[in-house]
């Protein structure tokens, strides 16, 4: 109280006081705005991060050019995608005119495998399928080794870093023995062993005959597998390239590869036998091929 005064300091206190506080609200307010912007922008980008949507536009026929603007998101770092081989199978009704398919390096897992299935099966024409570096379990290799066999125009199969086990193998090799116009098989780190590896080698021994690429690195192939791959190898005179690295051959199955390319093979200008516990027969075997 102010002795003697007519009130107006208080006032004046009063006032700036209530202007303080009144600023002290509207700043809190500013900030929860701004935060709640924040967190709708966030949700935002976490909704186009994870949600692929091509239903906008006109409803037309989409051209190579258009389809590589459209589909460009998936390859950017950093999204979050699930894998959309649902998505691919629903979105690609009619596949007779579709000639190529990769699936690389993502978690396809069996129900996307069994979706990734149902489009080759319509894709009579197919001439370039690769499904590699994926994790597609049991069901699912079964389902696209099996579904291989009715695309019979295949040039051009990779199956590159694929767990396959024994049912699958013998679902593939299957398939392998109706495509006369394999040109190039990549079939690297599958876990075919022995068995999967002979029962491959004999199916292409009576398929591909044009065959030019032969990769079956890293199977852990011993060399009771080698006559039957070497038979398969000494029919493919078109060979330009063959891997065998990363498997347990060692001298004994060296040996029988490099016999089996001592005749013909005039195209071939690569073939990898490292990492095979090849010893004292290593020196014959670089005699032989070129390494």
């Amino acid at each position: 109280m102010e002795p003697d005064g007519d009130g107006g300091s208080a006032v004046q206190l009063y006032a700036k006081e209530c202007s303080r506080l009144i600023l002290e609200v509207l700043k809190r307010r500013s900030s929860q705005k701004e935060d709640r912007e924040v967190r709708a922008s966030e949700k935002a980008v976490a909704f186009h991060n994870n949600v692929f949507d091509i239903s906008k536009g006109p409803l037309s026929f989409i051209e190579a050019r258009e389809a590589e603007d459209i589909l460009k998101p998936l390859k950017e770092p950093g999204n979050s995608y699930k894998e959309a081989a649902l998505a691919v199978c629903e979105l690609i009704p009619s596949t007779e005119k579709l000639r190529i398919l990769h699936f690389h390096n993502n978690m396809t897992g069996d129900p996307r495998a069994l979706a990734i299935s149902e489009v080759l099966k319509r894709s009579p024409l197919r001439e370039d399928f690769r499904c590699s570096s994926t994790r597609i379990a049991t069901e699912g290799r079964i389902a696209v080794s099996e579904a291989l066999e009715s695309c019979t125009h295949l040039k051009k199969l990779d199956l590159r870093d694929n767990m396959f086990g024994a049912e699958a193998r013998v679902a593939l090799s299957k398939a392998l023995s109706k495509h006369a116009g394999l040109n190039e098989v990549y079939l690297s780190y599958l876990n075919l062993e022995d068995e999967g590896a002979v029962a491959l080698a004999n199916s292409l021994k009576e398929s591909a005959p044009t065959l030019e690429v032969l990769d079956m690195a890293g199977n852990d192939i011993r060399a009771e597998a080698a006559p039957a791959l070497s038979a398969c190898i000494a029919v493919k005179q078109n060979l330009r390239k063959l891997n065998l690295a990363e498997n347990e051959l060692k001298d004994e199955g060296a040996i029988q590869i490099s016999k089996a390319l001592e005749e013909g093979h005039l195209q071939l200008n690569e073939v990898d036998m490292s990492n095979n516990s090849i010893g004292r027969a290593r020196s014959w075997v670089l005699s032989q091929v070129v390494v």
